[in-house]
């Protein structure tokens, strides 16, 4: 049996396929800038139109550019054969790259023939124009009419409370951590700025709030929760004397057995810390009072109530 007849390559059209998809996936953009210098050219040279060199008007015109994302490298864009036409007169940009985020075109600059890049916003005059914003290594252009702008070409302090509607910034339209205590003027947040339980112990971190965040009376019973404050809540020390108003702690603040001997400091309860009649049987229990418990002198003989005569 014969073998089947293997079948040939054309290598010239094969060559040929090639060439044609390299061109067009990765000089499109400069055949195109070429195929639209030639044709200017043609019809200057036959006065059949007018091209932007020719015009004298008081706004900026960008000709004959061509902008590339993420060259050299990734992050930069980078511009070649760029002509700024400004008030009739033409300037040729030097070609160049940048990974800065802002560019724009100086007209006092000398030489004024380069883009000027920088990662903060520029202070351009009325003969300057930002000519495009970076975006990480995509480019926008600002230059022209028309234009879809980026939100970096908004003049600081010009978006305000009036300008943005109710609601219209909403949680998932701010990044964690986007605001910090940095972007919040000194008493911009206040009671009228805070929802009713807008802040809750799962907004606060550890330690968040100490004495020097809270004002003098800020803190008061209404605005602590039934069993809010518990020991486990107060840091050894924390209260003392002077933390407590005069008759803040009364038998209804105490739990049965809440206070005992290991909560009562040697000598911190005195007859001065004792109403009248605070001390009755009611309050001690059987055998709670010993000979060691009382000092010499301490009871008299006008302190007892026996029903025996005592000669003294």
């Amino acid at each position: 049996m014969r073998k089947k007849r293997e079948q040939s390559i054309d290598f010239k059209q094969f060559i040929s396929d090639v060439i044609d998809e390299a061109l067009d996936k990765k000089f499109k953009a400069i055949l195109d800038d070429i195929t639209y210098r030639i044709g200017v050219l043609y019809d200057v040279a036959n006065g059949t139109r007018v091209t932007s060199t020719d015009l004298n008007v008081a706004f900026h015109v960008l000709d004959g550019f061509l902008f590339e994302d993420n060259k050299p490298t990734p992050g930069y864009v980078q511009w070649t054969d760029c002509n700024i036409v400004y008030k009739g007169t033409k300037v040729t940009i030097q070609n160049g790259n940048t990974n800065k985020k802002y560019i724009w075109w100086d007209y006092d600059a000398n030489p004024n023939n380069v883009f000027q890049c920088s990662d903060t916003k520029p202070t351009l005059t009325d003969d300057d124009v930002l000519v495009c914003v970076n975006e990480g290594g995509i480019h926008y252009l600002t230059i022209g009419q028309g234009k879809m702008r980026h939100g970096a070409t908004l003049v600081d302090s010009s978006v305000d409370s009036n300008i943005i509607k109710d609601n219209a910034i909403t949680a998932t339209k701010i990044l964690d951590g986007a605001i910090g205590a940095t972007k919040i003027a000194s008493g911009a947040v206040g009671t009228a700025q805070l929802a009713a339980n807008a802040v809750d112990s799962t907004k606060l971190a550890n330690s968040a709030v100490t004495s020097a965040k809270l004002a003098s009376g800020a803190v008061t019973s209404a605005a602590i929760a039934s069993g809010a404050v518990t020991s486990s809540a107060l840091a050894s020390g924390a209260v003392t004397s002077t933390a407590l108003a005069s008759g803040a702690v009364n038998t209804t603040h105490l739990a049965n057995n809440a206070v005992d001997g290991t909560k009562i400091a040697s000598g911190a309860v005195g007859t001065a810390q004792l109403a009248n009649n605070a001390v009755d049987s009611t309050k001690l229990a059987d055998g709670s009072v010993v000979s060691s418990k009382i000092g010499a002198g301490a009871v008299a003989t006008d302190k007892l109530n026996l029903a025996q005569h005592l000669l003294f």
